[in-house]
């Protein structure tokens, strides 16, 4: 939310006032700065993790790290010039729509012997919650 240095929420706790729906004001401190927020509502998500052990990846040449997955260039191709990776075990972004592109550059890349690279896409995505939220294009970054 307020960029790449680990923030820390100090406090949830009802907002004051009469408002249509409930209001919680949430304290989040980033380094020294202290930063209030008000929300309807707070997503908790954990995250997934790729599950590379045991695929014999190391016999064809291939890099990878446990907790990240598949190491891939930009045209998705592994440390084993002959083996591409789309999907969930090699990319940071975990939604359908990535694993959709990915597999469709990784087809266009090897059978059409293109370089088409994965970093030219403005991935759309989003998140079924209600209400949903959706993005696409530049982040603030």
């Amino acid at each position: 939310m307020l960029g790449s240095t680990p923030e820390k929420v100090e406090l949830v706790e009802e907002a004051s006032g009469e408002k249509k729906f409930p209001t919680l004001k949430v304290t989040i401190r980033k380094g020294t700065e202290i930063h209030e927020v008000e929300a309807n509502a707070i997503m908790f998500a954990v995250g997934r993790q790729p599950n590379v052990k045991g695929l014999g990846l190391e016999e064809a040449g291939v890099q990878y790290d446990e907790a990240k997955g598949v190491k891939v260039s930009k045209t998705l191709k592994t440390s084993n010039s002959s083996i591409y990776a789309a999907g969930d075990c090699c990319s940071e972004y975990q939604f359908t729509h990535n694993s959709d592109v990915q597999a469709r550059t990784v087809i266009y890349n090897s059978l059409l012997m293109s370089s088409q690279s994965i970093e030219d896409i403005a991935l759309p995505w989003s998140t079924f919650t209600d209400p949903e939220i959706a993005t696409v294009g530049m982040t603030e970054a």
